[in-house]
């Protein structure tokens, strides 16, 4: 049976808490890019709905974490 290395810290022990932590965080982050996403999909759309154009890149700042996207 293969070990799962994700599981072991850097001593070689089975450190399933921070694996699990770590296994949180990652899906935060991916659910938060989503968000991004879906965001920056529809203010394109408004935008060309309008008859403009988008010509520069957008910044946003998530209001939770304060996290920001360019």
């Amino acid at each position: 049976m293969a070990k799962n290395r994700e599981t072991f810290n850097a001593a070689g022990c089975k450190d399933l808490t921070a694996y699990l932590a770590i296994q949180n965080v990652t899906a935060e982050e991916e659910a938060l890019q989503q968000r991004v996403t879906r965001v920056i999909y529809v203010i394109k759309a408004v935008v060309e709905l309008a008859g403009f154009k988008l010509v520069n890149r957008l910044e946003l700042e998530d209001n939770r974490t304060g996290k920001t996207f360019k």
